[in-house]
């Protein structure tokens, strides 16, 4: 097929497409697995980084590994490839008048290639808002260097990879930090969820580009 034309088409060449089944965040997500993360598998083992604490690896995501989680992020994977995937995902983002939309509440970038196929999501879908939260540092770097076109309605949103660490937010526009301790929460937007039985409610913080740093509470 040349382009996309029904919802069908979309969902299948983006290995299933995206979903809004995540009681955390009331919008839309489109997910990997952690177990494929880059920086995340060399961090996974770090004391003391976030990525030692990954929910991504823990309860249903551990549990359903080898089962219909696991299926899924195989076939998102997968997709990563098709020429069409970036025309698919914002059929979708269109069909479902997504306003807000995440890309990775689990897994992480895979190539620069993948961070400029999300950039061409963002691009043909102007009405909604995109926020990719990233500790592969190398590809936004290369964004940078090579001074990638971003339009307005994404955010990507540089995590730091120890607790209680920060980010030069010179470098990146964006950043985000896991903090366990008040003295570390500094000028950042601190993330109500904890507060909030585990839930955005109405905060749309991660995706405003005006907030430079969104710290997490450790849990």
């Amino acid at each position: 097929m040349e382009h996309i034309t029904t919802l069908k088409q979309a969902k299948e060449v983006t290995g299933g497409g995206i979903t809004n089944k995540n009681k955390k965040m009331p919008e839309y997500t489109y997910d990997l697995s952690a177990w494929d993360c880059i920086k995340g598998e060399k961090l996974r083992d770090v004391e003391n980084s976030t990525c030692s604490i990954c929910y991504a690896k823990d309860g249903n995501y551990r549990r359903y590994r080898n089962g219909s989680i696991g299926v899924s992020h195989k076939k998102h994977l997968a997709s990563l490839d098709n020429p069409l995937w970036s025309e698919g995902i914002s059929y979708q983002v269109k069909h479902y008048k997504v306003k807000f939309m995440r890309f990775h509440s689990s897994g992480d970038l895979q190539s620069y290639e993948h961070l400029k196929k999300i950039v061409e999501v963002a691009k043909l879908s102007p009405d909604t808002k995109f926020w990719i939260p990233t500790r592969e540092i190398e590809f936004i770097l290369t964004a940078q260097k090579e001074r990638l076109n971003m339009p307005d309605n994404i955010v990507f949103r540089v995590s730091a990879p120890l607790i209680n660490g920060k980010l030069n937010t010179n470098t990146f526009s964006n950043t985000s930090s896991v903090v366990d301790d008040e003295k570390f929460f500094g000028n950042s937007w601190r993330c109500p969820a904890l507060d909030q039985g585990g839930s955005c409610l109405e905060c749309r913080a991660c995706w405003d580009k005006d907030v430079k740093d969104v710290a997490y509470t450790k849990h």
